[in-house]
C-alpha cells in the first residue's frame, strides 16, 4: 500500500492487488492500520492497537469497514462479525475488483469528535472528473477545465490542478488520448 494524505479526516491509499489495482479513499484510521499491512503479513487486533496508538472503538470502526463491507480488503480470523483482541488480520490477496476508485464510507463519531465536517468540504476536483468521464466518455480537456471551473465555483484550484490529476490518469491508464485529436480524451477506466 502507498498512501497520500488529502487531509486530515482522509487521503488516498494506491494497492497492488495480485488481481487488480486500485485508488481506494479511506479515512485517516483505515490508512494508519492498512500501512501497517506494509511490513506485516497478519496482524491482531490487540497488534494494531498497539502500534497506532487507537483506541478500540475507532479501530473496531475502521477494521469492520475493511472486512466486512462490499469490498473486503482485508481478512479476518475467525472469519465473525465480532471483533476481539486475539481476531487475526491479514490483506485479501484474493481481493479483485473492476472499480478502480474504491471509496470506503467515512464513519463518524455521533458526538463529533473527530474533527471532520463532511457537510462543509467541497465536492473534490478528482471526484468531478472521474464523474464527468463516467457520464460522457469521451471530453476535450478545455471544456473539462470550464465544467470543473463552473462546477467547483470558488473552490476550483486551477487548470494546473486539472491537468495533474489528467495526467495522473493517464499514467494509470484510466484515461488516453484520441489518437485522432489529441485534445480529446477517452475515459477506459471502470
Amino acid at each position: 500500500f502507498h498512501y497520500v494524505a488529502k487531509n486530515l479526516g482522509d487521503g488516498v491509499i494506491l494497492a497492488r492487488f495480485p488481481l487488480s489495482k486500485h485508488e481506494i479513499f479511506v479515512s485517516t484510521q483505515q490508512m494508519t492500520i492498512l500501512s501497517l499491512f506494509n511490513s506485516n503479513n497478519s496482524l491482531t487486533l490487540e497488534d494494531i492497537l498497539n502500534q497506532t496508538n487507537m483506541n478500540l472503538k475507532q479501530a473496531k470502526i475502521a477494521l469492520m469497514l475493511l472486512f466486512l463491507g462490499k469490498h473486503k480488503i482485508l481478512k479476518k480470523e475467525p472469519s465473525t462479525k465480532k471483533l476481539d483482541k486475539k481476531d487475526v488480520f491479514s490483506w485479501n490477496a484474493s481481493f479483485k475488483s473492476t472499480e478502480p476508485f474504491i471509496k470506503f464510507s467515512s464513519v463518524s463519531s455521533k458526538d463529533g469528535k473527530d474533527g471532520s465536517n463532511e457537510s462543509s468540504k467541497p465536492a473534490s476536483l478528482e471526484s468531478l472528473i472521474i464523474g464527468s468521464f463516467k457520464n460522457h466518455k469521451k471530453i476535450i480537456y478545455k471544456d473539462l477545465v470550464v465544467q470543473m471551473k463552473k462546477d467547483m465555483g470558488k473552490d476550483f484550484p486551477g487548470k494546473e490542478e486539472v491537468k495533474r490529476i489528467v495526467e495522473s490518469f493517464i499514467e494509470k491508464e484510466y484515461l488516453v488520448r484520441d489518437e485522432d485529436n489529441r485534445r480529446n480524451l477517452i475515459w477506459t477506466g471502470a
